[in-house]
């Protein structure tokens, strides 16, 4: 009898630790998984980045297209100009000749095709102009509607991703701002799937952490009572 009470004394007996309902489990499981959440953050970055690069070059088309084109009337007008001038001036040494010959019906009626020819001249040169223009305005019209909804897409992904880009960078530097968080990043010199990358981890960096669960008393409180089979 006294070796087992001293065997007791110095290994005091221990109930084995009861494991977690399979309820605790799955709520634990569930409230901490958060992958789905990032993957899908992390493919609207790679998206965003793609889609910034792509609208940086739509940008830079529409500019050169733009140019061109402003050029190409610039000059169609300043060489319709030179001819209105041309056929004025004609027009006008016609008026000069009527007044100075008036009893040169001859050469008046002589010069009388060439004010018809130059009046013609006139006004489709008109009409050529304003051609021009009203084609440069349609031009410009689709452009700026293209751009415009490329701009409310690039919206819709930055209110999504928290991602926004440094307009003058050239698609290199911008920001993440999620939950009260701004974080700044800058991609120069970087794959695609490097800066995909870089910046993921700004955004992970500005995603909120979810609070700690304590379990530990839970799981103390042992099993459920059951009730006994007639006893206290």
């Amino acid at each position: 009898g006294t070796g087992a009470s001293q065997v007791e004394e110095h290994y005091p007996l221990r109930l084995p630790r009861p494991s977690p309902q399979p309820q605790m489990q799955e709520l634990r499981s569930s409230s901490c998984d958060c992958r789905p959440e990032r993957d899908l953050l992390r493919t609207a970055a790679a998206n965003e980045a793609k889609l910034r690069a792509a609208v940086g070059h739509k940008k830079q088309i529409v500019s050169e297209k733009r140019a061109e084109l402003e050029a190409r009337v610039a000059a169609a007008e300043e060489e319709m100009r030179a001819e209105k001038q041309a056929a004025l001036d004609i027009n006008e040494q016609v008026a000069v000749g009527r007044r100075e010959c008036g009893s040169r019906a001859k050469n008046l009626r002589s010069l009388w095709p060439e004010v018809e020819e130059a009046t013609a001249a006139v006004q489709r040169i008109d009409s050529e102009v304003a051609l021009t223009k009203q084609v440069s305005e349609e031009v410009e019209d689709g452009m700026q509607e293209r751009l415009e909804a490329t701009g409310c897409l690039y919206r819709i992904v930055a209110a999504a991703t928290g991602v926004h880009w440094d307009v003058e960078a050239q698609g290199r530097r911008g920001y993440v701002a999620l939950g009260g968080k701004a974080r700044d990043f800058d991609v120069g010199g970087l794959g695609a799937k490097a800066a995909a990358d870089a910046i993921w981890k700004e955004i992970e960096a500005c995603l909120p952490t979810p609070p700690a669960v304590d379990w530990e008393p839970a799981a103390l409180a042992g099993p459920p009572v059951r009730p006994g089979r007639g006893g206290a």
